[in-house]
């Protein structure tokens, strides 16, 4: 299975693009489940969505402890939070900071985003 775990602000979409990537998965014929975590319902609180893909029924709608993709639409929500992946997970971070701006931020993670 691939677990994808999204965080975003209230009305960014994190929710939908956890859909839309799943509605793309299943397109092909396997299945999918996307599935939001709000706090306050209000835009621009945090908000955590989730994405499992894989090619048989998915029967666990469990939040993500562990992902094996991060991606932050919002970099103000990125928080060395490495313990969010799995082994050999990937973060992906929309930001308008360059890579030598966010390398202190990663540590030695740097590679793995």
């Amino acid at each position: 299975m691939i677990d994808v775990l999204w965080h975003g602000r209230g009305g960014q979409g994190a929710f939908t693009a956890a859909k839309l990537l799943g509605a793309a998965y299943a397109v092909r014929g396997s299945y999918s489940i996307a599935f939001p975590s709000f706090g306050p319902e209000r835009r621009g609180a945090p908000v955590r969505a989730f994405t499992k893909l894989d090619s048989c029924r998915i029967g666990d709608r469990s939040e993500i402890e562990k992902a094996d993709y991060v991606i932050y639409l919002d970099d103000t929500l990125f928080f060395n939070s490495f313990d969010e992946l799995k082994e050999n997970g990937k973060i992906i971070i929309n930001t308008k900071k360059t890579p030598e701006e966010m390398r202190p931020l990663l540590g030695g993670y740097a590679g793995r985003v």
